[in-house]
């Protein structure tokens, strides 16, 4: 349990950028990521305890958004005999009394109180989170902290007489006290200090649940732009997750119910379409191409999902506001007539096919029988069906018209940028969903991807070369200046360039190099050894020449003279274990 004026986290406070809200950076973090850590169960800064007196830990607690205002349990105390078996004298009344001694307490009142200042605890710790949530809780109201310290010494003295610890004897005392800190705590118009609060609470809730779902709508939208379909739906999901359905606008359920049918899931897009329907159609004559719009598509999917019955109350309702002369009065109106004309089942599951490749649109999952079902339609269907169809066939049309040429932009605008991979991807879905008569635009569109692609990598291999042909020009002057080891390291670097056995051959006879002019240092050495007089100096000169003749094994292990090297090492071991040792100083 948390301790009810347990301090905000001011870790997680830490978290937010200068200049950010905290409303700001919660919506960011949940929308963005999935997920949120709201604090709760907070009452803003703890007032002081006063000695002797522990703080009371209220068992768990409803979540603090969304929020509702929480009404105040408002029942009274008994009068004082109904605690205690018999009635109290004045001066117990006042305060100043001790009480007679009492044999027993009534244990059904105690357990009342106890679990009313229970819910208050919980009322007073949702409001507190709730205020801190919305950065409301730098100013509390006049008077919280008395509220909240009276109220904790009101529920930890009645949960001192609970029924377990009376049966093992509580004192009437205890329970006069309790009562007494009851009465004060509803005489000191804390009631009225939360019912403010709430008022408070419950404007600024109002504000930023606008502010949020404008967000929302904003990064929902931005996916939907952006065919990501998928994560457009997971957006909203989240959304609801923290704040519920209820903070979730029109506009807000539609886009997710357009998401959802991008996906092909028809079904689950009825969902939203029905709160809003079912919510708003009161609101008709205030916003009537909104809600027409939407009814349309409410019905359509209806019909779509084999409800032909539910479809056809939306279809009239629709019916009864449209003018005779718009077209969606045509279109609802042919809807009706598929309804009751009794078309054929094959013919009606045709049209229902064609409708739901209309919805289920997002440039990859057009039905490969469209075109067949359409000709049936026209053929054997009723001139409601035909007309219908032929408005999917054009509406379908102009969809993968404007979808064809996001995609083309978006096309050039890679090739541009040298991302060829990802611009042929998207030529190849243009060339499975585009008409005929624009097949070749994309053809050629793929053309000159390839083209640009193929320049790319002549240039970029140009610009190699240039490269490759700078480097060796350093190695050279490197191994020129008989920088062995310099030079060797930077041919290795075109080992696996068209350099190849060049660098190979180069980094041998620089080794050879190498050693060539280690091994003439070693023997100057040596030489020099022979004729030292001083043992203490002649042993020094054999072992710094023993150590560079090592030094070349080493480093240039591939050498022509490593052979003759490690002979001259063999002469050196038997040179430096004839000399005697050097005498310790």
């Amino acid at each position: 349990m948390r301790q009810l004026t347990e301090p905000a986290p001011r870790k997680l406070l830490a978290l937010v950028p200068t200049g950010v809200s905290w409303l700001g950076f919660t919506v960011w973090l949940l929308l963005m990521n999935g997920c949120a850590v709201v604090p709760q169960f907070i009452v803003g800064p703890k007032p002081p305890v006063a000695p002797g007196r522990t703080v009371a830990k209220v068992p768990g607690h409803p979540a603090p958004i969304p929020v509702k205002a929480v009404a105040q349990p408002k029942a009274s105390p008994a009068p004082l005999a109904d605690i205690l078996n018999r009635a109290p004298t004045n001066l117990e009344l006042s305060g100043k009394g001790h009480p007679r001694p009492v044999t027993k307490v009534d244990t059904g009142f105690i357990v009342r109180r106890l679990a009313l200042y229970r819910q208050k605890l919980a009322a007073w710790n949702q409001l507190a989170g709730d205020l801190v949530t919305l950065d409301m809780g730098g100013a509390w109201p006049a008077g919280w902290y008395g509220c909240v310290q009276n109220l904790e010494m009101v529920f930890a003295g009645y949960r001192r007489l609970r029924p377990d610890e009376i049966a093992n004897g509580a004192s009437a005392a205890a329970a006069l006290t309790a009562y007494q800190r009851d009465i004060e705590y509803l005489a000191g118009g804390c009631d009225d200090i939360m019912a403010a609060s709430q008022g408070r609470l419950s404007k600024n809730l109002a504000n930023a649940r606008g502010v949020i779902a404008n967000q929302a709508i904003a990064l929902v939208r931005q996916y939907l732009a952006q065919d990501k379909n998928l994560q457009a739906g997971q957006a909203y999901e989240h959304f609801i997750k923290l704040y519920g359905v209820g903070a979730a606008t029109n506009e807000l359920k539609a886009l997710y119910s357009k998401a959802l049918r991008r996906q092909g899931r028809l079904t689950a897009a009825l969902a939203p379409l029905a709160d809003i329907w079912t919510e708003n159609t009161s609101l008709y004559s205030k916003e009537p191409v909104a809600l027409e719009n939407l009814g349309i598509t409410y019905a359509d999917l209806l019909l779509v999902n084999g409800k032909p019955e539910a479809a056809r109350k939306v279809y009239e309702k629709i019916a009864q506001d449209l003018s005779s002369s718009s077209a969606r009065e045509r279109w609802v109106n042919n809807q009706l007539r598929i309804l009751d004309s009794g078309e054929e089942p094959s013919l009606l599951t045709a049209y229902t096919g064609v409708l739901q490749a209309y919805y289920r649109f997002n440039s990859r999952n057009i039905s490969d029988n469209f075109t067949a079902k359409l000709a049936k339609i026209n053929k054997f269907g009723t001139a409601a069906m035909s007309a219908n169809s032929a408005i999917i066939s054009r509406r379908l049309t102009a969809k993968i018209a404007e979808r064809a040429d996001r995609q083309l932009a978006k096309i050039a605008e890679l090739t541009g940028g040298g991302e060829f991979a990802q611009a042929s991807a998207i030529a190849d879905t243009l060339l499975s969903f585009v008409p005929a008569d624009r097949r070749p635009e994309v053809v050629a569109v793929s053309a000159q991807i390839k083209k640009a692609q193929a320049a790319a990598r002549q240039a970029r291999l140009q610009l190699d070369k240039q490269k490759l042909a700078r480097q060796w020009q350093a190695a050279e002057d490197l191994l020129d200046r008989r920088e062995y080891r310099a030079a060797i390291s930077t041919y290795r670097q075109l080992l696996t360039s068209s350099y190849a056995n060049e660098a190979r051959a180069k980094i041998a006879a620089a080794a050879n190099m190498a050693a060539v002019e280690a091994r003439r240092k070693a023997a100057s050495l040596f030489f020099k050894a022979r004729k030292a007089d001083d043992p203490q100096l002649k042993r020094q000169l054999l072992l710094r020449s023993r150590d560079i003749l090592r030094q070349i094994v080493v480093e240039y292990p591939d050498a022509g003279i490593i052979s003759s090297i490690k002979r001259n090492l063999q002469v050196l071991h038997t040179q430096l274990t004839a000399e005697p040792p050097l005498p310790e100083k």
